[in-house]
């Protein structure tokens, strides 16, 4: 099965056939993963691709996502854990797709026009991450404005499996 993260998302994938296991695992390599090099350094395949990358990108780069999603999942001590380990950098995406959702859609103002979060929203964003999760006992995930240029199987049973996603 392929979780569904909320019933009103329109994902599209790009290509008409889903990633074989060599593609999906080709995303991570286990000998970078306690590599102190910044994401944004290290090009790895993209989880989407859209209208809207250039802002995106420079979103999910911006020093304090990484750094509330780090800690997000450190809290729920699942940091160290093989497949987030494995899978961190698509995980990451997924996440910031949805917080970008949240800065962008729900709670106008919280991004400069490049995309980039503006220094007073950080607390706002984090509380925002922590709240979809423990007042609803899931994380919330808002990808639909998003294309996708590959599914990211192991990402989502992840957040479906350690983080309360729906399925």
């Amino acid at each position: 099965g392929f979780p569904i993260l909320f019933s009103d998302a329109s994902c599209t994938a790009t290509s008409e056939q889903e990633p074989s296991e060599q593609q999906l695992q080709s995303t991570s390599t286990p000998g970078n993963e306690y590599n102190n090099t910044p994401p944004h350094t290290t090009p790895k395949p993209r989880v989407f691709k859209g209208k809207d990358d250039c802002r995106f990108t420079t979103f999910m780069n911006d020093s304090g996502i990484p750094e509330i999603i780090n800690e997000y999942f450190k809290n729920l001590n699942l940091a160290q854990h093989g497949d987030y380990l494995r899978n961190r950098h698509e995980i990451h995406e997924v996440v910031a797709m949805s917080l970008y959702h949240y800065c962008r859609y729900m709670k106008c103002g919280l991004l400069n026009e490049d995309g980039s979060l503006k220094e007073e929203a950080i607390q706002e964003t984090e509380e925002f991450l922590w709240d979809s999760y423990l007042l609803k006992s899931k994380l919330y995930l808002a990808v639909s404005e998003f294309e996708f240029d590959h599914i990211p199987i192991k990402a989502w049973k992840f957040l479906t499996d350690h983080c309360g996603t729906e399925e």
